[in-house]
């Protein structure tokens, strides 16, 4: 991660006419949009909640998604990497971070799941309700099976948990802005802005490569959830 952003780092080179800062724009994508009343028809037991305290033995089960994402990627341009959940303190990081900057958000849920009735099925949303980088306001690091046909109920949820810590804004990082999950945001009229991060603090993903020309390979996974 880079807070001095990708201009600067495209001028840092291996050797002559060869970059060495690799930047995949469709992952340093940022989406805003507008949080709203929560709505008098959100279903509240159709989402449970997640605190702190679950997000250890919530790790081992993003980490088997995030293997099996891996096994299915792509790999015929290039290497793939991702960040194991299941780390230590990977997932507990911003979390626990942000109560530093703002303690008052300790209380408050930081994810949610969507019950489906399967388990594995369900989407699982992790979040921030004050995040220091972007002026305390809600962001989401973290979205695993979130398809739109869950997102009008997420989005309730997200205004639910949002209102209760008094922000006004939410974001999310890294999703490709051709993806199905950001046209379908943009649906449901929430002021929706999505553009490149801002060079200065913006968190930009980027690798140093000094591996073989073309086969720089790429993060399969440009969420915030494992930004440091």
């Amino acid at each position: 991660m880079s807070d001095v952003g990708s201009t600067f780092y495209s001028k840092c080179s291996l050797q002559e006419g060869r970059k060495a800062w690799v930047v995949d724009d469709s992952q340093n994508s940022g989406l805003k949009w507008a949080i709203k009343p929560t709505a008098p028809d959100f279903d509240e037991d159709k989402v449970e909640w997640i605190y702190l305290s679950h997000i250890e033995s919530l790790s081992k089960e993003l980490s088997t998604r995030e293997k099996a994402r891996l096994a299915e990627a792509d790999v015929s341009k290039g290497a793939i990497w991702a960040e194991d959940p299941a780390s230590t303190g990977a997932l507990a990081f911003l979390p626990v971070k942000s109560t530093w900057y703002d303690p008052s958000c300790a209380p408050h849920p930081v994810g949610m799941r969507i019950k489906t009735g399967t388990p594995a099925e369900d989407p699982i949303v992790l979040f921030l309700t004050s995040f220091f980088p972007i002026g305390f306001e809600f962001m989401v690091t973290l979205i695993s099976k979130l398809t739109p046909e869950y997102l009008t109920l997420a989005l309730q949820a997200f205004d639910k948990a949002a209102s209760d810590a008094g922000r006004e804004g939410g974001f999310i990082w890294g999703l490709d802005p051709s993806s199905e999950i950001v046209e379908a945001w943009k649906n449901h009229g929430r002021e929706v802005e999505v553009k490149k991060r801002a060079e200065a603090k913006g968190g930009l993903l980027g690798a140093v490569y000094y591996g073989e020309e073309g086969q720089e390979g790429r993060s399969l996974d440009g969420q915030m959830w494992h930004w440091l």
